[in-house]
């Protein structure tokens, strides 16, 4: 069994509420797994430069709690697999949806190398079976990797309206993209149909769901 450090113990707590806040069941994920994960994704991202997050409290509030808006049972119809971080950083959130969604299979795509290489170490350390990296220009996903993913994760991926050009080629007809983004939401792009918006923990963060146009 794996040591629960005082962080842990305070990460857990905090992942609880957070999951109670949004009308589910915490004993239906693996939050100490979630929890043990954080303690040391934060601190491995920040020698790496990953993250500007200076402590594992402001990392969680500000990145992982917001992701968890995607488990809300209101979205649980736009919530498809496979899923793709899209531009993962120190991938906070597709670790994360990974660990709480182990039927769910989610891919961490970053156009640099090192933050590959970091996404399956952390992948690895965690034991997490439907999660993997993926290295690629998301500028221009080649004729393979066009419409492949049901749902696409963005977060931080530079001005929004851009991110959701860029991802939608990546979308499958019918497919979902999840935007975390400051008020309002933006406009969809041709083939996008806004369908759903949530405000989050962060004051000023919400998360609209797109769908694209079968």
């Amino acid at each position: 069994m794996k040591h629960s450090s005082s962080s842990e113990t305070s990460l857990t707590a905090q992942l609880t509420s957070a999951l109670v806040d949004l009308q589910l069941s915490p004993h239906e994920f693996d939050i100490p797994r979630l929890s043990h994960l954080l303690n040391w994704l934060h601190p491995a991202a920040a020698r790496l430069g990953l993250t500007n997050y200076p402590d594992i409290q402001s990392y969680t509030s500000q990145l992982v709690l917001p992701a968890l808006y995607l488990l809300s049972p209101t979205l649980k119809p736009y919530r498809l697999s496979p899923m793709l971080d899209f531009g993962a950083g120190s991938g906070a959130v597709g670790l994360s949806l990974a660990c709480l969604l182990p039927d769910t299979e989610v891919i961490l795509a970053d156009r640099r190398s090192r933050v590959v290489q970091f996404a399956d170490l952390a992948a690895s350390r965690a034991e997490l079976r439907n999660c993997r990296s993926l290295l690629a220009d998301l500028s221009a996903p080649s004729p393979e990797q066009q419409g492949c993913y049901g749902t696409v994760l963005i977060r931080a991926y530079g001005p929004t309206a851009e991110a959701l050009r860029q991802a939608l080629p990546w979308t499958r007809p019918e497919g979902t993209i999840a935007l975390w983004h400051q008020p309002p939401a933006p406009d969809p792009p041709d083939h996008l149909t806004r369908v759903h918006t949530l405000n989050t923990s962060v004051p000023a963060l919400a998360l609209t769901i797109y769908r694209r146009n079968a």
